[in-house]
């Protein structure tokens, strides 16, 4: 695997763990609270009365933000893996090929070096 794909998989993996860290921070804040008046006031607040659950309206952006991070990060990470591997394979496979080219060569070499000792010991019988 190249320094730039492996960077790449600690790239991704990081922002994953990150956004990660960021969903469940955001999933420990309820959607519903309980709001208590205040002690020492006796005039009304126009909040609701003591336990009463409130939903609110807010719409949890960095919750959202958060999981689509998680699932763009995850992909990268993915199709990084799955480039890392490709590019894997394919070098073997051209080491493989360059391993069985040498071997030809020297097969070869030897073939050639067999046929000159043959020769010199014919020219030097004659």
């Amino acid at each position: 695997m190249s320094g730039k794909q492996s960077k790449l998989l600690v790239f991704w993996a990081v922002l994953f763990v990150l956004s990660l860290f960021f969903i469940f921070g955001s999933l420990d804040t309820s959607p519903y609270t309980i709001s208590f008046p205040p002690i020492d006031s006796q005039e009304p607040t126009g909040e609701p009365e003591s336990g009463e659950l409130v939903e609110e309206a807010d719409f949890n952006w960095s919750l959202a933000v958060a999981i689509v991070t998680a699932v763009a990060s995850a992909g990268g990470f993915i199709a990084t893996t799955l480039f890392a591997l490709r590019e894997d394979r394919r070098e073997a496979a051209m080491h493989n090929l360059q391993i069985e080219s040498l071997k030809r060569e020297i097969a070869h070499k030897d073939l050639e070096i067999a046929r000159l000792w043959q020769q010199q010991r014919q020219h030097d019988r004659s």
